[in-house]
């Protein structure tokens, strides 16, 4: 039941459909949030590795996915715009991209 709330929270309601339909794949906003989270990644994993923290890619990883949610939840509730999956998914492959170079 938890989830399934969670889940209508974030994905929102019919209406929002409309709106998810003009989320292109192909836009600066999804190259802003690739870039940010490579970024965001990076800065983070240094930042743990520089002082001796335990699991920093782990740690650098769980902040940069919480950053990329929180947005997305300022989205739906501040901006009163929507939840975007698409977002949240080009966050993901900007910090894997990140992971993987480092």
């Amino acid at each position: 039941m938890t989830l399934l709330t969670l889940f209508i929270i974030l994905h929102g309601y019919p209406n929002d459909t409309i709106k998810i339909r003009h989320d292109s794949w192909v836009a600066k906003d999804k190259a802003l949030h690739f870039s940010i989270s490579f970024i965001a990644y990076s800065g983070f994993e240094a930042l743990f590795k520089g002082r001796g923290v335990q699991e920093p890619e782990n740690k650098a990883i769980y902040l940069t996915i919480g950053l990329g949610i929180a947005k997305e939840i300022y989205d739906k509730f501040v901006k009163k715009t929507y939840f975007s999956w698409r977002d949240l998914i080009s966050d993901i492959a900007g910090l894997t991209l990140a992971f993987s170079i480092h």
